[in-house]
């Protein structure tokens, strides 16, 4: 019995299907990279308040990707206290952008709240965008300076190409039965 679970062929020039981004290969102007066992790559680019100042954690990484929908899973987790915030410590933390080539065009934003992570493990923060042509895309995480965060990575999904894979191997395990 054969099975197969997915299948990503991406032209040399060209991003499909998902692309994992290391945050610790797209350092900014603040944060520090640290060791963090619970990282599939052991590092993690750490930004905390009076330590660090308010700016882009992470900024890259100019690549082009296809016209299409995509999501992109920037994965946080605060730093600190993992007793329950009351109102008054919900804080923003960060602010993820993604953009055209050096800032020309903003396809998706959304400002982080402290609430929405975890001090225990990764939370993937999902953004959607759409690309009605091929663009250089870049993915920035400003640091907001109210609160402690960690980025591991940003996985970025063509949910265009996703739909094909699924219904291909869909169609190709119901041949082998």
């Amino acid at each position: 019995e054969v099975s197969l679970d997915r299948v990503v062929v991406a032209q040399k020039d060209a991003v499909e299907g998902v692309n994992v981004l290391e945050a610790e290969k797209m350092v900014g102007e603040t944060g520090r990279i640290v060791l963090v066992g619970q990282a599939p790559a052991q590092k993690v680019l750490e930004a905390l308040p009076g330590r660090d100042v308010w700016g882009r954690m992470v900024y890259g990484p100019d690549r082009r990707y296809g016209k299409g929908h995509y999501s992109a899973l920037f994965h946080l987790k605060k730093i600190g206290s993992s007793h329950a915030e009351n109102a008054e410590q919900v804080a923003d933390v960060v602010e993820i952008t993604i953009t055209g080539q050096h800032g020309s065009r903003i396809f998706a934003q959304k400002t982080v709240h402290s609430s929405q992570l975890r001090t225990d493990k990764f939370t993937g923060i999902k953004i959607d965008y759409v690309l009605k042509e091929n663009e250089e895309i870049d993915f920035t995480a400003r640091f907001l300076n109210r609160k402690g965060v960690q980025l591991d990575k940003i996985a970025v999904i063509n949910n265009s190409l996703r739909g094909t894979i699924t219904r291909d191997v869909m169609l190709l395990q119901k041949k082998e039965k």
